[in-house]
């Protein structure tokens, strides 16, 4: 029951998100606009993130919707503060998920990008992991 509250609120979330976006750069509420996109998208990562953590194990759909969630506040918000650990998280959760091709190109993305973050030595070395673990790529693990 509260998965579904959970679905409905996140589906509501992002209906809003989308309607309520800007007109470009003539409106004067733009500003406010992307604002509230923000504020929203935060939001509805943050009761993502709760429902995970509150589960034994992670759930496929779960951990899809937040990889998406994450992946959507980097493009909308590529120079934010938040998207460098939003785009690590979407990378480790994608890891764990064993989409792994996924999980590489996200670990890459994020350490090319932010490479003055504190987890940008970290994505390095799972990028590598996951090439040498899960791919199974071994000439790429050792380029890395």
């Amino acid at each position: 029951m509260n998965y579904l509250k959970l679905c409905l609120f996140s589906v509501a979330c992002v209906a809003l998100l989308y309607c309520c976006g800007s007109s470009g750069p003539g409106n004067p509420d733009a500003k406010s606009a992307d604002k509230f996109n923000r504020d929203t998208l935060i939001l509805h990562i943050h009761l993502l993130e709760q429902k995970i953590n509150s589960d034994k194990a992670l759930d496929y759909n779960l951990g899809a919707s937040a990889v998406a969630a994450y992946q959507d506040f980097f493009t909308h918000f590529p120079k934010d503060a938040l998207s460098a650990e939003y785009l690590f998280k979407a990378a480790n959760i994608s890891m764990n998920l064993k989409q792994s091709a996924k999980a590489v190109e996200l670990f890459k993305d994020m350490f090319e990008r932010f490479p003055a973050s504190k987890n940008a030595p970290f994505a390095l070395f799972l990028e590598g992991f996951v090439c040498e673990n899960q791919l199974r790529d071994f000439d790429q693990a050792k380029k890395i």
